[in-house]
């Protein structure tokens, strides 16, 4: 303000007879005018601690709001995350539960996946292409038939082995004969670690005389293929070949 003088401070008297006697010292306000350099410094220290804690509060305040955008930010990201984590799981669970009809009455069951079954679909497919392939009545179409689907389930080492028996006129033998043959299954052997089987089962052979039993035993290992309609376990067998099949029972028919 124009003209308003500017307030100093200074001590009266004498300092050592002051302390001598035991009295204080008094400062009395001293009156400089305006324009004075002592009231220029003053007011230069005054609006210089002013512009400094008006600095020290936006600092202040402009951490606070950094901080919280950056609590906000990662709360969001976190949300964010855990929410399709969560959708992501729901749905992988829905996918596994599979509703099966019986009759009229749905009936929930699980889905598995194939290293949780290996042994059990291992062995299905090796029992389901010995059927196919040892089962034979007299009659063509249907050895045809089966032979067919049983080339689905072995790679060319089951179709080498079909060849050389047609060649040797096996099937045209059942057809002349009218013999049955059947297969019966006593336990396959699996090794999940190597992929190898060994299957054991036993042979009836019906002619219109007798009825022959024989000894089955093969081994192969097994390859893992895309499942389909032909072949529903995934799996292909290879390296295919009979290690023992021999004659263990005969029995005559008794003619009337």
């Amino acid at each position: 303000m124009s003209g308003s003088p500017c307030l100093n401070f200074s001590p009266i008297g004498n300092r050592n007879e002051a302390l001598r006697s035991g009295n204080h010292l008094t400062a009395i306000p001293l009156k400089f005018p305006e324009g004075h350099p002592q009231c220029i410094k003053s007011k230069k220290k005054q609006s210089h601690k002013f512009e400094t804690m008006v600095i020290k509060n936006l600092e202040n305040k402009i951490k606070l709001v950094g901080i919280v955008c950056t609590a906000f930010l990662v709360g969001c990201i976190i949300i964010s995350v855990s929410s399709i984590w969560t959708a992501r799981t729901m749905v992988a669970d829905a996918h596994k539960k599979v509703y099966v009809l019986d009759g009229n009455v749905p009936i929930l069951v699980s889905q598995t996946t194939m290293d949780e079954t290996l042994d059990v679909e291992a062995k299905s497919h090796v029992e389901m292409f010995h059927h196919y392939f040892f089962t034979l009545p007299p009659d063509d179409k249907y050895i045809r038939y089966t032979m067919e689907k049983a080339m689905y389930l072995v790679d060319e080492t089951g179709l080498a082995q079909y060849n050389t028996l047609k060649e040797k006129g096996f099937y045209s033998n059942i057809m002349g004969t009218s013999a049955v043959f059947s297969i019966f299954c006593d336990s396959i052997k699996f090794d999940r670690e190597k992929m190898e089987f060994t299957y054991y089962g036993r042979q009836r052979i019906e002619r219109r005389s007798n009825i022959l039993m024989r000894e089955l035993v093969t081994a192969g290992q097994l390859k893992r293929v895309p499942r389909t309609e032909n072949n529903p376990h995934g799996l292909l067998i290879v390296n295919w070949r009979t290690l023992l099949n021999k004659d263990i029972e005969q029995k005559m028919k008794n003619n009337y």
